[in-house]
């Protein structure tokens, strides 16, 4: 975090021999539990693509999440937007039925201008 990584996942990735950094006696980081969830928050939205948060949120529920449900679980659209388009064309990367994609082709800019935004 905040730039330092373990020694191992240095290792792990052909790193040189590196020592872990240390603190002089008496110091001590002291960091802002708001501070701490963004970064846990920021590097779970890093760590998976769209379709892999669909997938998880697929296997949670039990069913294909809807664009309320998918949204409230916290996930981005910004990161569904620019890896797949929009909602529709993700739901339909996933699905791959012809009939998801014969709607995709045609509508799928007004479903991102007109019900998405």
């Amino acid at each position: 975090m905040l730039g330092i990584s373990s020694p191992h996942s240095i290792e792990g990735q052909g790193g040189k021999d590196v020592k872990t950094p240390s603190l002089g006696e008496g110091c001590f980081v002291n960091l802002d539990p708001e501070v701490i969830d963004f970064w846990q928050q920021l590097s779970k939205q890093l760590r998976l693509s769209a379709k892999e948060e669909f997938e998880q949120l697929t296997n949670h529920l039990g069913h294909r999440p809807r664009a309320v449900e998918f949204f409230r679980a916290g996930h981005d659209f910004t990161k569904v937007n620019k890896q797949h388009g929009s909602w529709l064309e993700l739901v339909a990367s996933v699905e791959d039925t012809s009939q998801l994609q014969e709607l995709v082709e045609p509508h799928s800019k007004f479903f991102l201008d007109a019900i998405q935004k």
